[in-house]
Formats: structure tokens, C-alpha cells, sequence
């Protein structure tokens, strides 16, 4: 199992109840994000069937050409990479073109810009001959995105349109805090301060800026994001349910976008406990390993959704106000 670490960044929101909040459907980010995983190796729990039908859609040429963008250690990627911002809905094709109409020395620039004329070793071959690299990125693109990605990509169209409906009833609902805290394991917010981590550790404001939220086709544990932007920040996360597609997991619900939000085993925890329980209870009435309920509960105190009080030997579980608060904004 991968683990989360620490967050060592963190952006002042202000108040969340006057941000700008929108939802980008910018299917490059799934490809990247996939492929990142499959071919670079930057684990982020894409399951094994999935990286491998990935990596088996890509010449041996653009295999290479990906490995850059999932070097040990380093996430930064030049603007050549991503050579456009999900200020709106957008599709993949956009970004191919974009790639293959760059010309040699505007690749290079955006590398030294990157990287403060520093390039590091696994970016230098790129620089030293930048059009066969972005060619062959693009290959990579189309070819990945045309024979694995795509088809997962339409099969996901349902949730994706769940996932923007979910956002656009947290900002309706002033419940932008509650759905920025149970985005995804790796972000956290509370205080008008949303956390992640990142190799580049670092404070930011988002001053009026608007915060763009990107859900992607990816492995669990991977999160893109961009804060330098002058009118916006963008956060690419994990799309909510997306599991569905390449494995089997219970069903989700039309209707049960509390399920979406926070995971559907910890959804049906919380409806559980409409009244306080005992961890045994909780675990009998729902028919889940004692363990499983230990583990989903520790993960729900943590995102301050349910608390645990000592009575004697027994220790009872209740929701708080904050759950009692989502389940309303997700009925």
C-alpha cells in the first residue's frame, strides 16, 4: 500500500464560501496522469491491468519519450507538457496539436524557464533535441489515448457528470470546505487552508483567483496541481467512483453522492450511524470485517466526520455536526 505524506504545501483559500469554483473535463490530465504511472513509473495506484494494457498500446519510441515526466523524485513539468490550462472543458486533441506545432526553441525555453536554466539529466536529452521528444510525446498521446484511455474515458462519462454535479452543490450549498476535505486522500482543508503534498514543498494564497478542480481517470494516490497561474489554480485529483471501471467494487448508487464523496464503505458508515454505535455494532449491522471498520473509521475522525467517546469498556462512535452537515448537502 502506498502512503500519503505529509502535506508541505498548503493555499490560504480565504473564505470558502466566496470562491470561485468551477469543474474542468480535460480528459489530457487522465492520459498523463495514466501514463505517468504505466510507463514512467510513478506509482500511483493504477491497477496492474490497467498499467499494462497502457504500456502494451505504446511504441518502444514513445516509451521513452514518456519517461521524463515520472522521474524518482520529481513531479515538476515545463509547460511544453502541458501546454494548455484547464481554464474550461477542453479535449486531448487540443493538447496534441498544441504539441506538434511547437517549434524547437519555444520547447527549450519552457524547459529553462522550468527549471531555472538547470535543466537536470533526465530532461536534458529532451532539450537537446526538443522536436523528436515532442513528436513522440504526442505519439504516445494519441496512441495510448486511442487504443486503452479513450474507451475508459466514455465509459466514465456518467460519473464525471455526477462529480460535476456533486461540485456545483457544495458551492451552491457553502459546502466547498466539505467537499475540498474528502476530495481525495491526499488533500485535506480546514481553516481556509487547503493541504497536499508535493516534492516542492511551499505557501500560496489564492487572492481572488479562481479554483479550478480537474477529476481525472488515475490511480488513487496521484494528484496534479498548479498554483503559478495569474487567474487560476487548478488540483487534479482522483475521480470519485472511477473504480468501477477496471475492477470489481460495489455499486454506486445514482442517487447516493455521499458515496462518491467519501467512499461508498465510509458513506454507508455514516448513514449508519444516525445513531451512536459501538464499533461491533457498526461492523455487524453492516456485514464488514471488524479491522475494516477500525481502518474506515480512523480515516472518517481524521476528516472530523464521525468522534469516539468511552463508556466503560465500549467505545461509541457518533457522527459529528460536519457529517450530519454533508449527509444533508448530498442527500
Amino acid at each position: 500500500m502506498i502512503g500519503t505524506p505529509a502535506p508541505n504545501v498548503s493555499i490560504d483559500l480565504g473564505d470558502t464560501a466566496e470562491i470561485d469554483l468551477k469543474v474542468s473535463v480535460a480528459p489530457y490530465f487522465s492520459i498523463l496522469a495514466m501514463l505517468s504511472d504505466a510507463v514512467a513509473g510513478m506509482r500511483r495506484g493504477l491497477p496492474a491491468p490497467i498499467r499494462r494494457n497502457v504500456w502494451n498500446s505504446l511504441r518502444g519510441s514513445s516509451r521513452t519519450a514518456v519517461a521524463p515526466i515520472g522521474a524518482p523524485g520529481q513531479s515538476i513539468l515545463p509547460d511544453c507538457v502541458v501546454p494548455l490550462m484547464p481554464r474550461c472543458d477542453i479535449e486531448w486533441q487540443a493538447f496534441v496539436d498544441h504539441m506538434r506545432a511547437a517549434s524547437r526553441q519555444s520547447v527549450v525555453e519552457s524547459i529553462e524557464r522550468e527549471f531555472d536554466h538547470e535543466i537536470p539529466e533526465h530532461w536534458s536529452a529532451v532539450a537537446e533535441n526538443p522536436r523528436k521528444w515532442m513528436t513522440r510525446f504526442a505519439d504516445a498521446i494519441v496512441d495510448s489515448a486511442g487504443q486503452t484511455i479513450q474507451p475508459l474515458l466514455t465509459r466514465a462519462t456518467p460519473i464525471i457528470d455526477r462529480e460535476i454535479e456533486r461540485v456545483g452543490r457544495a458551492a451552491v450549498h457553502d459546502g466547498v470546505d466539505l467537499l475540498l476535505n474528502n476530495l481525495c486522500p491526499r488533500l485535506s482543508s480546514s481553516d481556509g487552508q487547503l493541504r497536499f503534498y508535493d516534492v516542492e514543498p511551499g505557501s500560496y494564497e489564492l487572492a481572488g483567483r479562481t479554483l479550478v478542480l480537474v477529476p481525472m481517470l488515475a490511480g488513487d494516490q496521484l494528484l496534479l496541481s498548479n498554483v503559478d497561474c495569474p487567474d487560476i489554480v487548478w488540483v487534479g485529483y482522483p475521480l470519485p467512483g472511477a473504480g468501477q471501471l477496471w475492477q470489481r467494487q460495489p455499486a454506486i448508487d445514482d442517487a447516493n453522492t455521499l458515496g462518491l464523496l467519501v467512499g461508498v464503505p465510509r458513506a454507508a458508515i455514516l448513514r449508519f450511524l444516525s445513531r451512536p454505535a459501538t464499533m461491533g455494532e457498526v461492523a455487524v449491522g453492516l456485514q464488514f470485517a471488524p479491522n475494516t471498520i477500525t481502518f474506515h473509521c480512523n480515516h472518517l475522525e481524521r476528516t472530523g466526520l464521525i468522534s469516539r467517546e468511552r463508556h466503560g469498556k465500549q467505545v461509541q462512535i457518533s457522527r459529528t455536526e460536519r457529517a450530519d452537515k454533508l449527509i444533508d448537502l448530498m442527500a
